[in-house]
């Protein structure tokens, strides 16, 4: 897929964006509105510029933040919540998913 510099600023920032939000889900129709870009060549073109999904970056981003307020103390139910789950338990799976570890076993570092 071609990608001009203004597809390539735009998935920069769509990338940035990703890194930072605490929205959950993010999906793919509220990022075409939100950036002025077709399904296509936003999903294709990340995957082509980045060599991963959408979905699978900002699961990997947002669940490097929520490790990272466990570490300094906050609960998982806190966490969950900030990241909008609708439970603790749908946190906990998606989290032990990803690293194979709960996030109760996490200790908060001194």
């Amino acid at each position: 897929m071609f990608l001009t510099q203004n597809d390539v600023r735009t998935l920069r920032q769509i990338r940035s964006y990703l890194q930072t939000t605490t929205k959950h889900p993010v999906s793919v129709t509220d990022l075409m509105a939100q950036y002025g870009m077709k399904e296509s060549k936003l999903t294709k073109g990340f995957k082509q510029l980045y060599h991963i999904a959408i979905h699978e970056y900002y699961l990997q981003c947002s669940m490097e933040r929520a490790k990272e307020m466990l570490k300094s103390g906050a609960q998982v139910k806190e966490v969950a919540i900030t990241f909008g789950y609708s439970t603790s338990g749908s946190f906990s799976r998606a989290f032990t998913k990803l690293y194979g570890f709960t996030p109760g076993s996490i200790k908060v570092q001194q």
